[in-house]
């Protein structure tokens, strides 16, 4: 079964408590006490007619005259009702008790919290670091689809459970300070100018009193995600006056270099003080996250031979029918060129090959097949000395499987430059690879190293095809910080020949990043709502800004877009297109 506890609550005291052995609205009977703290209690409750455990959240009677306290217990309420996702705890009940308390009833989750696993183990793994903070991720993700801001996201809140199959499981809790709309579109008087959240993970735009959207929740994630990964947080203090400066004006210290560079990547990325400079949703992280922690993809022949085939009722290796065929058929040849040698004699030699052209090198012996898949999956591996050997078959008679092999065998062994040359060579003779995805991933891999950026975004440009425009794009727009590479990036991006390889999602990017009169922005957002993706949002969600035109800045830009829901509309059909990387 699963237990809740809210990770604000002290130890409890239960001997004294008078609820214990009661029953609330009839159904539940007070079990034992999981916390108390200032606003309430929560029990271990049973529900009687269905035999079931669960956590009891009773609001103190003399709360419930406290109007700002009495809001936040029922944004909890209003918040969880909303979302339905298996990363967010659920909320089965809410009501009321003849004293004058409220209760609320939620899913019992057995397992601690987040804060409590990074003080018994300090840093934990980049793994599990980065599973953690995906299934944070999707809840988010989840309740920004359902227009409510967490606000309030710290380890103590993210619960850690197991499934039957004991795999981790995350469950994210405490909504009592979210921002979400009432069903007519309204904000309540609780989120007006007033500053809430925790100190350590409070974003600036939030501690500022500014207007938040989801992206002040994936800054908390960001410094979670960095607490995760370093041990510490990232800005302490020896007040909380300290500690809040700190979150607005210093840049958090280097992750260790144990951890892997994308990851690292990420982290600063979500902690930027500027929203604009952050990922543009819950939902695009998620997608880099699942990249992260995806098995690495195989490719070429060994993928196709350590595939499956459905032989009627069964699913076998495709190896287990492909290697008897290949052992009889050869054995057939061998039979069959033994017989018709004379008797007594042994089968003549083949014959010598000519002797290439004077001047010329005689061209090395092809490998037998059997030697080249072992050869391929080696390289793949960045075995040096298979990656040597498979470079000794000349390029004109190289297939796409071993072209393949050999750009990952360099990658694998950290030569992305030599991987880029390579990729070169390989789509000058064989163009279709231009639209292969992991020449691409490969190529916006390289991206990411100083060594390498300007080359790969110039291999991108040059040699890619639609995924060499979605590789630069990625490089222009994820960049925090302006480098040579993403200045060369955004140069391409304006040429007419880069422009015509490119997807009507970027193309679409592109034009809402402009300006454009009110009309023909609408004419954008009708488009988005088929063509765009994770990519429009960022611009789009611009376009809610109501000053910025007109005398002293304070018109609105875009008025024709307040008459209805296109925008909004817009913003959630491309939302749920998570846009490529490569």
């Amino acid at each position: 079964m699963n237990q809740v506890r809210d990770p604000r609550l002290s130890d409890p005291a239960a001997d004294s408590d008078p609820l214990l052995g009661t029953m609330i609205g009839e159904r539940y009977r007070l079990e034992s006490v999981l916390g108390t703290g200032g606003m309430g209690t929560v029990y271990l409750a049973e529900h009687v007619l269905m035999e079931k455990k669960v956590a009891l959240k009773v609001l103190h009677p003399t709360l419930a005259v406290v109007g700002s306290v009495m809001e936040r217990f029922q944004h909890e309420a209003v918040a969880l009702s909303r979302i339905e996702h298996p990363n967010v705890v659920t909320a089965t009940d809410f009501g009321k008790l003849p004293n004058g308390a409220y209760y609320l009833a939620l899913q019992y989750i057995e397992g601690g919290n987040l804060a409590e696993l990074i003080e018994r183990e300090g840093p934990l793994d980049a793994e599990r670091s980065a599973n953690i903070a995906l299934q944070v991720a999707r809840a988010l993700a989840a309740a920004h689809a359902e227009a409510i801001v967490h606000r309030d996201l710290k380890p103590h809140n993210v619960m850690l459970t197991r499934s039957a199959d004991n795999a981790l499981v995350v469950k994210v809790l405490d909504f009592g300070l979210a921002k979400l709309r009432s069903k007519s579109g309204d904000e309540p008087s609780i989120n007006t100018g007033s500053v809430f959240g925790t100190p350590h993970y409070i974003s600036p735009e939030q501690l500022s009193g500014s207007r938040v959207d989801g992206r002040s929740d994936l800054y908390s994630l960001g410094v979670m995600l960095y607490e995760m990964l370093a041990g510490s947080r990232p800005f302490d203090g020896k007040d909380v006056r300290d500690i809040l400066r700190r979150q607005v004006t210093e840049t958090a210290a280097t992750l260790p270099e144990s951890v892997p560079v994308p990851l690292r990547e990420l982290t600063e990325q979500l902690m930027q003080k500027d929203p604009d400079a952050r990922p543009e949703s819950a939902l695009a992280v998620v997608g880099t996250l699942e990249k992260l922690l995806a098995p690495p993809p195989q490719h070429g022949l060994r993928a196709w031979l350590f595939g499956t085939l459905n032989v009627g009722r069964f699913v076998v290796p495709r190896w287990a029918v492909v290697m008897p065929l290949a052992t009889f058929f050869l054995l057939f040849w061998l039979g069959s060129l033994f017989s018709t040698a004379a008797p007594n004699e042994l089968p003549s030699a083949p014959p010598i090959a000519s002797a290439a052209p004077e001047g010329q090198p005689s061209p090395p012996p092809l490998p037998v097949r059997d030697e080249r898949l072992e050869l391929m999956a080696r390289a793949e591996f960045g075995d040096v000395a298979a990656i040597d050997q498979l470079l000794k078959v000349p390029e004109n008679a190289r297939t796409v499987e071993e072209w393949l092999a050999l750009g990952q065998g360099y990658m694998q062994s950290k030569r992305a430059g030599l991987a880029l040359e390579l990729y070169t060579a390989a789509i000058a003779r064989i163009p279709v690879l231009a639209e292969n995805e992991q020449i691409a991933e490969n190529v916006r891999m390289a991206t990411k190293e100083s060594s390498t950026a300007t080359r790969a975004v110039e291999v991108a440009a040059d040699s890619l095809g639609e995924r060499g425009v979605n590789v630069l794009f990625s490089v222009w727009a994820d960049t925090a910080r302006r480098s040579p590479a993403s200045s060369l990036a955004e140069r391409y991006l304006t040429k007419d020949a880069i422009l015509k390889k490119a997807s009507p999602a970027v193309r679409l990017a592109l034009e809402l990043r402009q300006r454009h009169s009110c009309e023909d922005t609408r004419k954008l957002l009708q488009q988005a709502m088929t063509d765009g993706d994770t990519r429009s949002l960022r611009p789009m969600a611009k376009l809610r800004a109501v000053k910025g035109c007109g005398g002293a800045s304070n018109g609105d830009c875009y008025p024709c877009l307040r008459k209805d829901t296109l925008l909004e509309d817009a913003i959630a059909a491309s939302a749920k297109r998570i846009a490529p990387k490569g």
